[in-house]
């Protein structure tokens, strides 16, 4: 059997910088555009294996093809790879550094790491669509910092302008989702609980749509919202959230679990921790947590959210 190769690739908007763990200080630039990719991804020998790191918009060509041709590519984080090249205490950051990077990055996690694989029409549409919302409202929100001490007419009515374009992006999420009858029912079930919205529910949806069979625990580590501790000997250290993958789905299951608290359901649960000492935001993300859960264990059984009994699970522990 033919060994395994493994490439790392690191991408901009013109070109990929193409590095192979198997064969050290070679590096190879390639056209980013689809007749160069596919022209490369036929010469490479069977039981390739590719990395590249999540670059906005610049690694999807390179995913699509990958895929369409079965050749095993993963999408990194560039957090991850950005630490792994710091432990190796390389001097120099460059296109040909970073490729060869990602390559023995690849060759050493790979058995950790989870093949990428590409999501439904409408489940990408959906990720697409929230993505670009996210873009959205954070640009008007610095917009609106920005000239708070100086208002002007022309400000007003270019924050306008982005309140009409969020409420259109909303209409298409609506559509797209509309658009499968079994998703559509499974977002009617994540509005059962309470604090989650047409947004959140939307963005529930997304990450169970996009990886399928991913359990609850995974899922919160996946959005970043699982407690790090730091502990050492004796030493115990305040833990601190990995926030790791996109910080839009963190923001909007923990607005999500704000208005969970302020619910008839949530108010003794966030009284709870309150007395112990917590402050609100730390109930908040536990609370946002516990949302995820429950939004795993609705769209696996088929139930609706059930009051009494989150009530009475709640008083017995």
């Amino acid at each position: 059997m033919k060994p395994v190769r493994h490439f790392g690739i690191d991408i901009d908007k013109a070109a990929l910088t193409v590095a192979c763990h198997q064969v050290p200080g070679q590096t190879r630039r390639i056209g980013n555009d689809p007749p160069a990719i596919d022209a490369w991804l036929d010469e490479l020998p069977p039981r390739s294996v590719l990395a590249v790191e999540a670059s906005g918009a610049c690694h999807q060509t390179l995913l699509q093809r990958a895929v369409a041709k079965g050749v095993a590519i993963y999408l990194l984080n560039p957090r991850d790879v950005r630490h792994y090249a710091e432990s190796l205490r390389r001097r120099a950051k460059t296109d040909r550094v970073d490729a060869q990077v990602i390559a023995r990055y690849l060759e050493r996690e790979q058995d950790h790491l989870r093949r990428y694989t590409a999501p439904e029409e409408h489940a990408a549409s959906l990720e697409w669509l929230l993505r670009r919302r996210a873009l959205l409202v954070r640009q008007q929100g610095s917009l609106r910092l920005g000239f708070q001490d100086a208002p002007l007419p022309a400000i007003d009515a270019l924050l306008a302008q982005y309140k009409a374009a969020l409420a259109q992006i909303d209409r298409l999420i609506d559509e797209q989702v509309a658009a499968d009858r079994a998703r559509q029912q499974q977002r009617e079930l994540l509005r059962t609980i309470p604090g989650v919205g047409a947004l959140s529910s939307a963005a529930l949806l997304s990450l169970f749509w996009r990886l399928p069979g991913i359990g609850a625990e995974a899922l919160i580590a996946y959005i970043g919202l699982d407690p790090r501790p730091r502990e050492s000997g004796s030493y115990r250290g305040t833990r601190k959230l990995s926030k790791r993958g996109e910080a839009e789905f963190r923001r909007l299951t923990y607005m999500a679990a704000a208005t969970f608290a302020r619910h008839t359901v949530g108010q003794a649960l966030y009284a709870r921790y309150r007395a112990r000492g917590l402050s609100a935001t730390a109930v908040f993300v536990i609370l946002a947590r516990k949302i995820i859960r429950l939004a795993h264990a609705i769209l696996t059984k088929g139930q609706p959210f059930d009051p009494e009994r989150f009530a009475a699970a709640c008083a017995s522990t």
